[in-house]
């Protein structure tokens, strides 16, 4: 998309969602969606000919919760609320698990992403996960106060999967940043 004109957005306070706000950054916008964070010093370097617009007291993207139930992919296209979901998911729980995880992970290498989040449902899937991904990624696993003993277990697991010699980029814990990590 590099032939789409980029401007550098910039306020007297950015707030990307990684870290502190920044005094003198920005954000790189081309075709209306953003393609670089930082100090507007990087961005220039970055986009030496973009055009830098002041957008005013403050600029906040709105946040992305970008992560994935990968143990959910064989399930039927679920569309509705947010509260029929849930109730799909438990209509259609036998199709949950490994199986899925595994048709997942192939769609993510196949859609060419380079890191995930994922809620891990099932000790199966977190070995998985752990063992055969070759994505950098971060497996949580469910946050339900009930799954407290699951978690203790799997987290004390994961510890012992930490893939040594990694990206340094790749964890897992009982809950995980709201953005993936980024290769």
């Amino acid at each position: 998309m590099s032939w789409l004109r980029t401007e550098l957005w910039t306020a007297e306070v950015v707030y990307t969602g990684f870290g502190t706000p920044m005094l003198r950054g920005g954000l790189a916008v081309q075709g209306g969606f953003v393609v670089g964070q930082g100090s507007l010093e990087e961005l220039r370097a970055r986009f030496p000919e973009a055009e830098v617009v002041h957008k005013g007291k403050a600029l906040l993207p709105p946040p992305v919760n970008a992560h994935t139930h990968l143990d959910l992919s064989l399930l039927p296209l679920y569309r509705g609320p947010f509260a029929g979901f849930l109730s799909h998911v438990v209509a259609h729980r036998e199709r949950r698990g490994l199986e899925g995880a595994r048709r997942g992970l192939e769609e993510l290498l196949v859609s060419g992403t380079g890191a995930f989040a994922d809620i891990v449902f099932k000790d199966e899937v977190m070995d998985f996960l752990l063992e055969e991904s070759p994505l950098p990624g971060w497996p949580s696993t469910r946050s339900s106060p009930r799954s407290l003993p699951w978690r203790r277990r799997s987290s004390r697991r994961c510890g012992e999967r930490w893939r040594p010699g990694g990206s340094g980029k790749e964890g897992c814990g009982w809950d995980f940043p709201p953005t993936p990590p980024t290769p």
